[in-house]
């Protein structure tokens, strides 16, 4: 066997010290959380991609029919504020990304 295959082996089998990435902190772990959910919040999503205005179309239009069908309300109008409130709330801490028309 030659020099330089004897050295290819060594650098193989032993890693630099020079390549190694340095242990992450858990400050640089939160900063780089933060980075990437502040990037999200710039890049904004689109109004049709948005699952609290689905929801409340949807909640609008099967209300809506429900009442037009059976004449009278289906549910009492305080619930349904207690519902949707409910749903936008949580619907709004699951939420990344700001709306973009």
């Amino acid at each position: 066997m030659d020099s330089n295959s004897d050295q290819t082996i060594q650098q193989a089998v032993v890693p630099d010290d020079s390549t190694t990435t340095p242990a992450v902190t858990p400050i640089d772990a939160a900063t780089g959380i933060l980075t990437e959910l502040e990037s999200d919040m710039e890049t904004g999503k689109t109004w049709y991609d948005s699952k609290t205005i689905w929801v409340n179309a949807l909640i609008l239009l099967t209300d809506g029919i429900a009442q037009i069908i059976t004449g009278k309300e289906v549910i009492p109008a305080g619930f349904q504020v207690l519902i949707l409130t409910f749903i936008n709330l949580l619907l709004r801490v699951l939420t990344k990304k700001k709306l973009t028309w």
